[in-house]
């Protein structure tokens, strides 16, 4: 049986491995600007390889040939900069191939699912069960949704929440693609939360062998006070504990002991939920010093006073 390696799309940059037509393992990146209607802004394109590479157990090794091909693909796309955080040691590949290890501690979060749903909830911390449920109490609604038009809420919710948070958000070309490539394979849901009827937060998940990755969420600033994100990942752990899954995985945080870190109270959210920790790799590759300088100081401060610009990504 042939392993093949296959890129699938640039929207988002997907790499899969497949042996005789199963998909065994993938990379999934996002491509920043590469995509975008305003061609000048092609010429600064970053590529982001969030988490991964994903494969099943008993195909190791597999691993390694994804992000080789992975990352070689990238060259050639001529991208400003690679950012990429994994799993497993692929230090030999990542630093043959011009990358450097960044010191940026990273962690991921992930639940132990192998138990019922009452023992789940009760390995909560007490301010996590007391979210879950006053979001239940405020009437927050949760759904798996199928509306092929969702991705354009989605990225909406999105949009708003980069707003207010001053960061840019996700291109739309890479939620789409989310759902076009991944949610027919039912290796990705959209879960919206619904408070009277109107979507004021939402979530997409990874599905992988017995694994769930929480991997992009999004909420309204005025609703964060009816605990969506408490009610979404609480749905998408009882779906998963219901269909067999073993593990969900909060993603990336600080480390337990970066106490000083601005974003340490995501570290204690994602805690909340009796997660436990596993270091993650984290390597960088920037070949355009000049370009990079450019980003920074000019694209990037351009995004962030003309939020509008987000839409055009």
């Amino acid at each position: 049986m042939s392993k093949v390696l296959e890129y699938v799309s640039s929207k988002p940059f997907l790499v899969v491995a497949e042996d005789d037509g199963e998909i065994v393992g993938g990379l999934l990146s996002n491509i920043v600007l590469g995509n975008s209607r305003i061609a000048p802004l092609r010429l600064f394109t970053e590529i982001r390889s969030n988490y991964g590479p994903l494969f099943l157990p008993e195909y190791a090794g597999v691993d390694r040939q994804i992000v080789s091909y992975a990352c070689r693909k990238m060259a050639e796309t001529g991208y400003l900069s690679h950012y990429y955080v994994g799993y497993g040691d692929h230090a030999d590949i990542l630093t043959r191939m011009g990358y450097k290890k960044s010191w940026s501690v990273s962690v991921a979060s992930v639940v132990d699912l192998r138990k019922s749903t009452d023992e789940l909830f009760k390995s909560f911390d007490r301010d996590c069960r007391r979210g879950v449920k006053k979001a239940e109490k405020a009437g927050l609604r949760v759904e798996v949704v199928t509306d092929p038009h969702f991705p354009r809420v989605y990225h909406g919710i999105l949009v708003a929440q980069a707003q207010r948070l001053g960061i840019r958000p996700e291109p739309y070309s890479f939620i789409q693609g989310i759902w076009d490539i991944l949610v027919p394979r039912d290796m990705a849901r959209f879960y919206c939360a619904y408070y009277d009827e109107k979507p004021v937060a939402a979530l997409i998940v990874l599905r992988y062998g017995k694994k769930v990755h929480g991997f992009l969420g999004c909420a309204l600033g005025e609703y964060l006070k009816l605990y969506p994100w408490n009610a979404m990942h609480w749905r998408a752990m009882q779906d998963a504990i219901r269909e067999g899954m073993e593990e969900y995985d909060l993603m990336l945080s600080p480390g337990p002991e970066e106490r000083n870190h601005p974003h340490y109270g995501l570290y204690l959210f994602k805690h909340g939920f009796g997660s436990r920790v596993i270091p993650l790799s984290v390597y960088i590759r920037r070949p355009l010093t000049i370009r990079r300088v450019f980003w920074d100081k000019i694209i990037i401060r351009t995004f962030l006073k003309i939020p509008s610009l987000a839409r055009l990504v």
